[in-house]
This record gives C-alpha cells, structure tokens and sequence, in this order.
C-alpha cells in the first residue's frame, strides 16, 4: 500500500490543486500545496456493525461501515480529529470514547481530548477544553480497519449542550490514523481537524477547520458513551431583593459534606441557563457510583449574571441531596437486572449464594449449568418435570410451514432429524406428522390425521402403505409376499364330494350335478379377472382327476370357477378335492 501511494504522490507533484479523478484504486482528496500536509483517503474492504454496549447513552454519526482511511504525509506531524455532539437530555457524563484504528501501529501514543462548546452553536473556535487523557493506539489491524477500539474517561466528564469529542495522533512520514463512513446522508460541521508540522498540539487553541464540503458527508470514526444519569435541582436567583430575568452562568459542584473541600466528581458548567421571573431549572449529570454505600451528598451552586460575564458568586448554603442516592443506585440495580443492559457478569460484589435464578415451587431453577422446570435439582442441560395432565410441555406456532423440533448430533457422520407437526403450506398437508432427515432433506415416515400410516411415501392410502421391501423374523429372514410385481389375492379350501365347504374362507360352493362344483366369491377382496384355479382330488381308491371347466369374473370383482371331478375314464364321479385360487388383487 505504502509503495503505490508513494507513487501516486510522486505524480501530483509541488504545484497547488485539487484533484477529483480516482488513480489505481487510490481517490486524493483535498487541495495539495508544496510542503503542507497531504490528506489521502483509501478504500478500505472492511464493514463493520453497529455495536450494542450497556452505556445507557451512545454518541455516533457512522452506521459502522467504514470505507476510506485519511493520512498525513510529512517529515513530522500531529492531526487532531474531533466530532461535535448533542447530551442526551442536555446534560451527561461522558465516560468512554471509542475510536477505529486505521492500519497503524499499536502501542504509538495519542491523546484524548473532551471540549464544551461555551456558545453552543457547534462552532469549534467557542471550545472549552475539559479534559486531556494520554492513552495509545490499540486494536489496529495490519492493512485494515480494526474494530473500535474502547478508551475509559476516569473520572467521567460532565457535559451539556453541545460538546466535543477528539483524538489526536503524531506522525512520521506518510500514515493513515483517521477511518470514515461515507454512507447516508452528508453531516455539515459536524467534523472538525487540526494539523501542525511542529508537535505537540495545543488543543487548546489550534485552529480547527470543518471538513469541505465535497467531504462534508463523512462521517468520522469516533463515538463516546455516556452514563446519561442526572438529577434535577430548581431554585429562585434574585438581585437586590428583585427576582432576576435573563440568561445565567452556573458551575455545579457535589461535595461530600455541609462544608470543606471534599469534592466528589468534577465541577460542572452550565451556561446560558434561561431564568424566568427568579425560576431556573438544572438538569445535572452525576456518576450512579457517587452515591453507592455513600452518606448525603451536598450541592454547592455559583452563579454570575448576565451569563458570560462577571465573576461567579457562591450561593450558601449548600443543599443537601440526600434523596438522590435512592433513585441512582436504583437505577444501577435496574440496569444490572436487565438482560438487555448488564450481564450477571458485569455486577461486581454478587454474593456466592446469588444466582441468575432462584429456584422455585413449579417454577425455574438455575443449577451448576443446568436449566429445571418444576424442580430445583435439574440432571440435565432442560430437566422439565410435572405440568398439566397430559401437556407437561408444549411447543407451539402459528407458522404456515409447521411446527418443527430439530434433534442434532454433530459428532462424526451424525445427522439432523427433525419432528414436525406439519402446517397448511407443507405438502403432507396440515396436522400430519412427520419424521424428517433434514441432512437428505427427505420424509421418512408419515403420519396422517385419518390415521394411515406411510413409509417411503407422504401420502399411505392404507393403515400401513409401504414403498419398499418388508423383511420379518427375528434376523430378517422372511420377506412380505406381494413385493414382487404383483399385488395377488389368493383364496383356498377343500369342499366335500357332497359339495359342502370342509374347511376354508372367502368362498361359498354350489353342486351342480354329478362330479360339477361351482366354487364362487365376492366382491371383496375378489379379483378383477379369472384367477388361475389349480385342484387335488380327496377320494381314496381310484385315482381322480379334478379339472377347472367354466370361470367368470364380474364388474364388481365377484365370479365363480367350476370344477369337474372324474376317473380315469373319464366319466364324472362325485370326490371331495382342495382347490386353490390365486389372481390380481
């Protein structure tokens, strides 16, 4: 990267001007003048997100997307890049500032800076530097952008109004510090930068100037939280025995007695605080842990008149704010039990006895990692024990697609199987159920609401429809009739040479005359056209022969097959014989 913006560089060349064309991947943004600093943005392949912390107030212009990274490229140099804000209620401690890291090195010293603007019309020149920190680079990543990196302001800073956020770097040669988000709409002054040849950097005076405004959209990286806790105090000014009317000056400081110099916090300023007829209203930020185990607070108020000039005079006697400490350890309490705030483990000072849940009479309990419903002593990662008669746990949706329970194993081959309670847009239909292999994305067994049952197929027309051999006994050994091509229906017996049924089912005999026998059936399960009819004669003595002469089948699957029982010589005799008929179902 460094070679081809060296190059690049080479090409702009000593001459004054502004370039808008985009060269080898690389967009020079902002005018060039011999020997001044050079502001190169790069494309940078990396988006980030939004991130959800538990300050209760965040302070942020980018949408975490950052495309383009800002140097400096000369001998020596400091910049220092600040973003203008709004408190939350008019009113905050600023307790942390986040910053995303170009591709430098870590470890490389910066500062922080946090300022009030006094006027409170966003212009930088009307600052009021608060507060200074030393701190360095961390959680940059090589040829990137890294995530944000996280600066804790010690005590917190109190603000109002319109404030200021910034981060100053010094560098050596040609470095890119500065991350931007170019996406939405364009942000004017809201960005502000200052740059020397000759660090260090007087943040308190340098001059700062507004992003052009062919850059007016970007959108630096740099955030800040807030604790966003403050209390209100109402009081009466007046001047001469006369309630004063007009705009005041404030500087707000908590103590920790009646009187002496126990400060807790830092004073705050408040300024141009509108007073009506004697009345004003402030709305002071205060640190929750100021009043955490901690006896009464006092407020000491000064305040000069018209705001803006004058000296401040001190209004005595300080006020006690003893119901203060109430509502903000409250508010600690309430934010440490909100799932959505602080996690367990962010409280500090937990009893050993205290755990995320409280076991309860048929209710949840927490144990050594496990999780029980109805009982205090869960053996497993759910152990759900008792509930209603016949409903001790239910899964429930409204979902078109169904209702799914999916059991996975990721060991080895191990595979996903799923239960489903199907829905109207499933194919089986709604209220079927099915037993699915998510891994093969197929059925393998249905259950249909009339009762059928399916496998290897979503649709069984019978209480059990098989697609597929069925093996029975104890290994398998025995395979179902009717696997073959044919779906057969078989009836068989032995009639009486008097033409009486000796034993069988499903058919019903007439003797016609001497040695003829009609053997007939019904309907059900019948056949649909003459089965094949093979016969052995039952009589003892000379031998018998038993022959099919006449078969009919009927529409309705009904018919009759006619036997013939003769000697040798082929004259008809009366003999009893078995009969077997076999066709399609």
């Amino acid at each position: 990267m460094r070679s081809v913006l060296a190059a690049l560089l080479d090409q702009i060349g000593p001459t004054r001007f502004a370039l808008g064309a985009t060269l080898i991947g690389l967009s020079v943004w902002a005018p060039i003048a011999t020997g001044g600093p050079v502001d190169v943005r790069v494309p940078i392949d990396e988006t980030g997100g939004f991130e959800d912390r538990s300050a209760p107030s965040t302070y942020q212009y980018d949408d975490g997307t950052f495309s383009y990274g800002i140097g400096v490229n000369l001998p020596t140099w400091e910049r220092c890049w600040m973003v203008s804000f709004d408190a939350v209620g008019g009113a905050d401690l600023i307790s942390t500032v986040l910053v995303r890291w170009s591709s430098v090195p870590n470890g490389r010293p910066i500062r922080i800076a946090i300022w009030q603007d006094s006027v409170g019309n966003g212009d930088p020149a009307d600052r009021v530097l608060l507060r200074e920190l030393s701190a360095v680079v961390k959680d940059a990543v090589s040829g990137s952008v890294g995530p944000f990196a996280v600066y804790a302001i010690d005590p917190p800073v109190a603000v109002t109004g319109k404030f200021f956020v910034g981060m100053s770097y010094q560098g050596a040669g040609l470095e890119f510090p500065m991350v931007f988000d170019q996406s939405g709409p364009p942000l004017s002054n809201r960005g502000f930068f200052a740059t020397t040849t000759t660090p260090p950097l007087n943040l308190s005076t340098a001059a700062f100037e507004a992003l052009t405004p062919a850059g007016a959209q970007d959108k630096m990286g740099i955030r800040a939280g807030g604790l966003g806790s403050t209390f209100s105090y109402q009081g009466r000014l007046t001047s001469a025995g006369v309630n004063y009317s007009g705009l005041a000056d404030f500087l707000c400081t908590i103590y920790d007695g009646p009187s002496g110099t126990g400060v807790v916090g830092s004073p705050l300023a408040l300024a141009n605080v509108p007073v009506i007829a004697g009345v004003f209203s402030l709305q002071i930020p205060a640190d929750p842990l100021w009043f955490v185990n901690a006896p009464d607070r006092y407020l000491e108020v000064q305040v000069r008149t018209p705001a803006g000039s004058g000296a401040y005079e001190t209004l005595t006697p300080r006020q006690r704010i003893g119901q203060v400490p109430a509502s903000m350890v409250a508010t600690v309490a309430q934010s440490a039990l909100s799932a959505d705030k602080v996690p367990w483990v962010g409280v500090t000072g937990v009893p050993p006895s205290v755990t995320a849940w409280s076991p309860a009479t048929n209710g949840i309990a927490y144990n050594g990692g496990y999780v029980g419903i109805g009982t205090p002593t869960p053996i497993a990662a759910l152990h759900v024990r008792g509930g209603p008669l016949y409903n001790n746990a239910l899964i429930e949706t409204d979902s078109t697609l169904g209702t799914w329970l999916n059991l996975v194993n990721t060991s080895g081959t191990g595979r996903t199987w799923a239960l489903l309670n199907a829905g109207t847009d499933n194919t089986e239909g709604a209220g079927a159920f099915l037993i699915r292999d998510n891994n093969a994305g197929a059925v393998r067994a249905t259950f249909l609401p009339n009762g059928n049952v399916g496998l290897g197929t979503i649709a069984p027309t019978a209480k059990l429809d098989v697609r597929g051999d069925i093996r029975l006994g104890a290994g398998g050994e025995y395979q179902a009739i009717g696997a073959s091509a044919e779906n057969l229906s078989i009836i068989r017996g032995v009639v009486n040479a008097n033409g009486t049924i000796r034993w069988g089912a499903g058919y019903t005999v007439t003797k016609l005359a001497l040695g003829a026998y009609r053997v007939s059936w019904g309907a059900t399960p019948g056949f649909p056209s003459p089965p094949s009819a093979t016969a052995t004669a039952y009589l003892a003595g000379s031998p018998i022969i038993v022959y099919s002469n006449t078969a009919l089948s009927n529409t309705d699957r009904s018919g009759f097959v006619e036997f013939r029982t003769v000697n040798l010589s082929g004259v008809l005799t009366d003999s009893a014989f078995s009969f077997t008929l076999a066709g399609p179902r």
